[in-house]
């Protein structure tokens, strides 16, 4: 369920910086590799995002994450000034349906006193959406995960983020209805 939550959001993100970036140089880990879940390139300074379930165990697992991420850009010279706020990317109350547990939605979270994290979980859906139309927003959004992690695979791609995008939103239009 995270690879869906993760990859609505990064598509939603998409446009405006990377994301599953690499970082090498990373405190707290192992092998001190890890990836970037957002990473905006904005000229006032580079900002890390960390998505997570919202969950008392996630959230400081994320903080601690994303803090290491800071640390080890910070560290590479050749790196411009790392923003540590991460506040102008703000994903909060976006959602997306759910392709993997069908009648509910991908609810993201922003908290003021958490920059830089995004946090989701799954919500029971409002609406009961005929099952026509939920055969065919999954299938749309089945398609558009598909491409990213083919991409991500692959690294090799130029049509398939804002294909995944163009499919994602005609979900949620077909949702609307």
């Amino acid at each position: 369920m995270g690879n869906e939550a993760h990859a609505f959001i990064q598509v939603h993100f998409r446009n405006t910086g990377e994301t599953e970036v690499p970082v090498f140089g990373t405190p707290n880990t192992i092998t001190g590799k890890g990836k970037i879940d957002i990473l905006l390139k904005d000229p006032e300074g580079w900002e890390v995002y960390e998505i997570k379930p919202y969950s008392d165990y996630y959230i400081g697992l994320g903080k601690l994450q994303r803090y290491g991420y800071l640390m080890a850009l910070s560290n590479d010279p050749q790196n411009p000034i790392i923003n540590e706020n991460g506040t102008t990317y703000n994903p909060n109350g976006v959602s997306f349906p759910s392709v993997v547990r069908p009648g509910y939605d991908i609810k993201y979270y922003t908290f003021d006193d958490s920059p830089g994290m995004i946090y989701y979980k799954y919500e029971k859906q409002k609406k009961e959406v005929p099952q026509e139309s939920a055969q065919a927003i999954a299938m749309l959004l089945l398609m558009a995960a598909m491409l990213l992690i083919l991409d991500n695979a692959t690294g090799v791609g130029v049509l398939d983020d804002p294909l995944a995008a163009m499919l994602i939103y005609k979900a949620a239009e077909l949702l609307r209805q």
